[in-house]
């Protein structure tokens, strides 16, 4: 395995060079400015001759889900959420979701590592891992909070939140980053054991800003 202490970036002391690979998923998400919904797979066509009774009956449940939310809500929620809850309610037709939560912008990440640093995002994010077979190493890949001296051992299934603004973080380095910095997508979609699947969840700021310029258009 590569040393990270040999890497001339690290050596200058500059911050090293993001690695692996980030996607936009689902959720709210912007471009130049613009708001757009990451797309998904439609779903298959129903089988059942006369649909509208099980259509109209999901209606239902997410209507009563959202009362229901909204009545409790204040019951349940850490001083993180309210805050991005206060934040989404601003600017409520593009931050707020059918079930009146914040709307987050989803990312998928595959072999991804990055040096300590913050992001421009508004509100809290918060991370888990979807994918860590055996191949991957133990000091892989681990969440660096570096602002609080930790380092966050990651495992399959694993759930954590941090200030992605305010809290210096990064990750561990992984081989194929280190290794193969040219060639990791092809990794991961002919060996997808060997690196961990990431996904994120959070507000970036720069959502923030088209969802404003949105509604004083």
């Amino acid at each position: 395995m590569c040393s990270v202490i040999d890497n001339i970036t690290v050596q200058r002391g500059q911050r090293m060079s993001t690695g692996g690979m980030m996607v936009k998923g689902m959720g709210l998400q912007s471009t130049n400015g613009k708001l757009y919904t990451g797309q998904i797979k439609p779903l298959p066509e129903p089988t059942s001759a006369n649909p509208r009774p099980a259509m109209l009956q999901k209606i239902n449940e997410r209507q009563q889900l959202r009362e229901e939310l909204h009545k409790n809500w204040g019951c349940f929620l850490p001083p993180w959420a309210k805050h991005q809850q206060a934040l989404s309610e601003m600017y409520p037709d593009q931050l707020l979701n059918e079930l009146g939560t914040p709307n987050t912008s989803s990312f998928c990440t595959y072999a991804y590592c990055a040096s300590s640093h913050l992001d421009k995002d508004d509100g809290y994010t918060w991370g888990r891992v979807v994918r860590r077979s055996d191949k991957v190493l133990r000091s892989e890949r681990n969440f660096i909070w570096a602002s609080h001296k930790l380092t966050v051992e990651m495992e399959e299934g694993a759930f954590w939140f941090w200030n992605a603004s305010q809290d210096y973080h990064g990750t561990s380095m992984n081989r194929i980053a280190l290794l193969h910095p040219a060639t990791f997508k092809n990794f991961a979609k002919y060996a997808p054991d060997d690196a961990q699947w990431t996904l994120v969840h959070v507000v970036p700021h720069s959502v923030t800003m088209a969802a404003r310029a949105e509604s004083r258009a």
